[in-house]
């Protein structure tokens, strides 16, 4: 991601954020609040949060460059484009420090798999109770395959919110 754009992408996220929290922000303070020491709920990290998690990982000497990057939780977690090798470019670590990255893509990983799965969790239930809904029409054989099938429910809807996200950003003029 480059500046101007990881910039756009990054109100975009946030808003999507404030959007899905009914736009609470006590709600959503009372959430960093309960993540400050620990590396939990990357979806309300602020970019300071973040700074804080590149000191802990042992990349002190990197993790000033991601001041005024553009990049928090929410970015990181809505956009499954966004990669370690994007944080590894945010963080300004040079592309033959093959060694420190591959640590950063490790830690990455294991921050943010988590917390995309945690994503779907949270917005699984909304989404399955109106396709619940749509679905009943359909006769109970149907509802009892699609009950078996979440695993390939909740992929589907990782594409589908990947696609709408997208769709979004591309009607917002980028």
């Amino acid at each position: 991601m480059e500046g101007k754009k990881t910039h756009q992408d990054s109100a975009l996220r946030g808003i999507e954020l404030l959007r899905m929290l009914s736009f609470n922000t006590q709600r959503l303070d009372e959430r960093r609040q309960m993540c400050q020491s620990c590396d939990a709920d990357l979806l309300v990290w602020n970019n300071a949060r973040l700074v804080q998690w590149a000191k802990s990982i042992d990349l002190k000497e990197y993790s000033s460059n991601l001041r005024d990057s553009g990049v928090h939780g929410a970015l990181i977690v809505f956009d499954t484009t966004f990669t370690s090798d994007d944080m590894a470019n945010a963080l300004g670590i040079p592309v033959n420090k093959a060694t420190v990255r591959r640590h950063l893509a490790s830690e990455f990983d294991s921050l943010v798999k988590p917390a995309r799965d945690s994503l779907m969790d949270e917005l699984l239930p909304c989404i399955t109770e109106d396709v619940g809904k749509k679905m009943t029409s359909l006769g109970p054989s149907f509802v009892r395959s699609a009950q078996r099938s979440r695993k390939s429910l909740r992929s589907s809807i990782s594409r589908s919110i990947g696609r709408q996200l997208s769709r979004d950003s591309n009607f917002h003029g980028k």
